[in-house]
């Protein structure tokens, strides 16, 4: 199974807004997604070029929008700007497919840049619906690039849930699926068992990532054996 690239696009408006695009890189990754933003370029690296080989051969190109980002795109300033120009060409080139996906981080308008108004974007600017807006932008990567517009079809489940899909989980990848088999169940909190079922992990490797969970205060254990997020865990995965 192919993993899907996916370049992300968006402007330095403030280091708290890096910080939450490096996040849902992250969390993307956790996903068997191949992320790319521009911390990826080393010091020294050419920008021009990195943009235009990268937005060529992404299999998505997430377009993050804040009120910033859309201004300089309307004046042509910026990084953002020089991006627009060559994903613009992306849309002209078949407005049926889903190869750029808008995400709005923001509640002015417009919500988008004139060129994007054509497709249909996730609002990401409720941080306590960002689980399910993440579950929807990655059933929309997967669909693949050749797909039409299925991301309009909204989903909470993916196409599959196999063993191949959970290898090699990082921290973030087991928080939210332990999140997901929660919001399942209905319960609170989950078990080794119900994960377990779900991921199709050994006992090695969960108990190895439930340990990590719980060592970085994510994650506490009752003296039932049951699962609950902390404070911390539920602020890590952006959960009331």
């Amino acid at each position: 199974m192919k993993i899907p690239k996916v370049f992300i696009s968006y402007s330095h408006d403030s280091e708290a807004h890096k910080e939450w695009v490096e996040k849902l890189a992250s969390r993307l990754k956790a996903f068997h997604i191949n992320v790319i933003i521009d911390s990826d370029l080393p010091p020294g690296g050419n920008i021009q070029h990195f943009m235009d080989s990268h937005l060529e051969d992404a299999d998505r190109i997430l377009v993050i929008c804040t009120e910033r980002s859309v201004a300089k795109m309307k004046a042509g300033k910026g990084g953002v700007a020089y991006e627009k120009n060559i994903i613009a060409d992306e849309v002209m080139e078949d407005t049926n497919k889903i190869k750029v996906i808008p995400i709005v981080r923001h509640k002015g308008n417009p919500k988008v840049p004139s060129y994007l108004r054509s497709k249909r974007y996730l609002d990401f600017s409720e941080d306590h619906h960002f689980e399910s807006n993440l579950e929807e932008l990655v059933h929309g990567i997967k669909e693949g690039p050749d797909h039409t517009d299925d991301i309009n079809t909204k989903t909470n489940q993916f196409s599959s849930s196999t063993t191949e899909d959970y290898r090699d989980f990082d921290l973030a990848g087991f928080m939210t699926i332990m999140n997901r088999v929660r919001n399942n169940t209905g319960h609170p909190w989950t078990k080794e068992q119900e994960i377990k079922e779900y991921t199709g992990l050994s006992n090695i490797e969960l108990k190895k990532l439930i340990k990590e969970a719980v060592g970085i205060g994510y994650v506490e254990i009752s003296h039932t054996g049951k699962l609950h997020f902390t404070k911390e865990g539920k602020t890590f995965l952006g959960i009331p």
